[in-house]
This record gives C-alpha cells, sequence and structure tokens, in this order.
C-alpha cells in the first residue's frame, strides 16, 4: 500500500510539473507573439466611493500601484507639496485613464514623461512639475469637479486636460464595480482575490478566464459592457461618438468647459487651460474618420477662452502607426504613444513660451 501511494506520488508530481511547464511555455509563446487578451485589470483596493456626490469614487490614497503606489493626496503620482516650492513651473493635467495611464506603468504615463522631457530641456529656465490628476472612467463632469477640488488646491500656473472622446459618456466600469460594493467592504483583499491578482499578470489565464465569459463583443449583458468599446469593435464608433457630442451630452460639454474656464479666476488672474484632445484608435487605413469632431470640441474649447491643441498628428500622423505601436487598446496609448503625446505637449509650451518664461513668482498670501 505504502509503496502504491508513493507512486502515486510520484506520477501525480510529474503530471503537475508537465502542466506548470506547459503553461509556463504557453505564456512565453504568448508574450513572444505579442497575443493581448484585451482585457485590463483594475484592482479595486486602487479606488473608494467618495463622499462628494459629483465625484462618486476616486483613487484610494497610498494604495499599491505595481511597483509604486497612488500618493498620499489621491495621485497616480510621487509624492508633491500642496504649496507650490519657489521659482517652479507647476502644470496640473486632467482627464481620464488616458491621463491616469491605464495599461502603461506610473512613470510611462505622459505627465511623468513630459516633466522629465521639460526639465531636460529647461537648464536655465524655471524648473517644471506636471502633476498626474487622471482618474480612470471619469467623465467630464467628474473631471471638472476633480480639478476644483483637488488640483486648484495645489496652484498650478498650467492646466491642461487630456480630453478623450468617450469624456461625455456617463457609463463607468470602475464606479458600476465599486457601487456593487458597499461602504463597509472588507478593504483587505482575502486570500481568494490575492491569488486572482497574482494570476491577472498572466495572459494565458486572462484568454483562458476571457473565453469562458460572455463576449465581449456581443451587447448581450449591457450592464457588464462599456458602450465605447462596443461601439469600436461594432464597426459603428463614427455614429457612438458623433451623438456622445450632441444633445443633452454636448451640453453637459459645454457647461463642462464654461466651468473649467471660470475655475481660478480673480483678481491676480488665472491659470492658463489647455483643452488636448487625444485621438483614438480605429484600426483602419485612411484618413482619421473623427477629425471634423476634434475640430468641433476644439472649436468650443476656443468659445470658451480656453486653448486648445489636437494630439492626432502626433498619434495618426505616421504610415506605421498599427494597433501594436502606439496604443494598447482603441483608446489607451501605449508606452510609445505615451511619449508622442509628451512630445506634443512639449511642442506646445515651447511654442506658448514657456521654457523661456522667467521662474513665476510665488502667490502672496492674502490678509
Amino acid at each position: 500500500m505504502r509503496s502504491r501511494w508513493r507512486r502515486s506520488v510520484a506520477k501525480g508530481s510529474l503530471v503537475l510539473a508537465g502542466l506548470v511547464l506547459g503553461l509556463l511555455i504557453a505564456e512565453g509563446i504568448a508574450r513572444l507573439a505579442g497575443i493581448d487578451p484585451g482585457i485590463h485589470v483594475i484592482y479595486r483596493e486602487n479606488f473608494r466611493l467618495s463622499d462628494n456626490p459629483r465625484l462618486r469614487y476616486e483613487l484610494q490614497p497610498l494604495s499599491r500601484d505595481g511597483t509604486a503606489q497612488i500618493n498620499s493626496s489621491g495621485m497616480r503620482d510621487r509624492e508633491r507639496a500642496l504649496a507650490k516650492p519657489a521659482e517652479v513651473y507647476r502644470i496640473a493635467i486632467v482627464g481620464d485613464s488616458i491621463a491616469y495611464g491605464l495599461t502603461v506603468d506610473q512613470r510611462i504615463a505622459f505627465p511623468q514623461q513630459l516633466e522629465r522631457m521639460l526639465n531636460d530641456r529647461s537648464q536655465s529656465g524655471p524648473r517644471f512639475e506636471v502633476l498626474n490628476l487622471g482618474v480612470s472612467g471619469y467623465n467630464s463632469d467628474q473631471i471638472v469637479e476633480r480639478l476644483r477640488t483637488l488640483g486648484l488646491a495645489h496652484s498650478p500656473d498650467l492646466i491642461i486636460y487630456a480630453y478623450s472622446l468617450n469624456d461625455p459618456q456617463t457609463f463607468s466600469l470602475e464606479l458600476q464595480g465599486l457601487t456593487a460594493m458597499s461602504r463597509e467592504a472588507e478593504t483587505k483583499l482575502r486570500p481568494s482575490q490575492a491569488v486572482l491578482k497574482w494570476l491577472s499578470n498572466s495572459r494565458v489565464f486572462l484568454l483562458l478566464w476571457r473565453s469562458f465569459q460572455e463576449p465581449w463583443t456581443r451587447p448581450v449583458r449591457p450592464a457588464r459592457q462599456s458602450p465605447d468599446y462596443l461601439a469600436v469593435v461594432s464597426g459603428r464608433h463614427v455614429e457612438y461618438f458623433e451623438s456622445l457630442h450632441a444633445g443633452e451630452s454636448w451640453q453637459r460639454l459645454q457647461r463642462g468647459f464654461a466651468e473649467m474656464a471660470g475655475l481660478g479666476r480673480d483678481p491676480d488672474g488665472s491659470p492658463r487651460m489647455l483643452v488636448a484632445v487625444v485621438p483614438i484608435y480605429l484600426g483602419e487605413e485612411g484618413p482619421y474618420p473623427l477629425s471634423g469632431l476634434h475640430r468641433r470640441i476644439l472649436a468650443e474649447a476656443e468659445r470658451h477662452a480656453l486653448e486648445a491643441l489636437d494630439l492626432a498628428p502626433f498619434l495618426m500622423g505616421s504610415r506605421d502607426t498599427t494597433h501594436g505601436a502606439f496604443f494598447n487598446d482603441p483608446f489607451h496609448p501605449s508606452a510609445e504613444g505615451h511619449r508622442r503625446v509628451a512630445a506634443g505637449l512639449l511642442g506646445w509650451l515651447e511654442d506658448a513660451g514657456v521654457l523661456s518664461a522667467p521662474p513665476p513668482s510665488q502667490p502672496q498670501p492674502q490678509p
């Protein structure tokens, strides 16, 4: 009996070792072949429900973010002093998951890349800080409120709104998941959740997971699908994004631009504000089909006395633009895409004379 048990254990160990080896080989092949399951994991411990009814949810301060963490102010950024240091030109980047840098590491997101580029260029001018206030899933209304409640408190000299074409959309996967949990939900990962988080780093696991779910390209369970992604994969993208910029959602955008233009205005002036429209990748050859929509958004921003920049030429103006070159999915730039966004903003800042401007003076405290 003992000998038979040993043989069974030995056979089981060989089978298990073979299975692990096979999975490792499959994972290596998937990565070398560039196979992407198209799933981007968002960990719930990075978010919390907000007491602010307009924000609804926000980033969890000091939660883990890969090898980094969300800072104590609730930004995907390194620690920043609330008071702006002397002789520093401070830029606040607001937006959704594009500004946040979803699908890339924290230091690869374009706000951090832009800060490094600016300080490399500005040898004798002011020192620069670029704050990342982006939050995945935020719409235009939440973005303006985050600027009002957190961004302006850091006394920025320039505010850049990285505008995504789905910003008028009120649907949010993050909010959908968070509202499914009670406020008293346990914030620490249970063992089963910890295992799932570890497995979520595997492309093979995510491919298998997806194969057992309802296909994301079939809108059979709308409560679990994001309409902007469904529009892209179904080929209805032009119709959908045009409809997002009409009627009530267009009025929401107008109100957001008007409120943004009015924020921070006082007798001493207000920070410069730039709306930079980021394109989406539709996998199509030929002219970018949403360029007309970009022009409408930029014209609306300028109507509200906001400066405007189209980032499409930096992400769409090259023959080698492919899904894997500048984008990780239709909405989110790759590492190279984030570099190009930062370079486009750097060029605008150079043309605006920011690099050659004298260091800004500290605001004087009011009596």
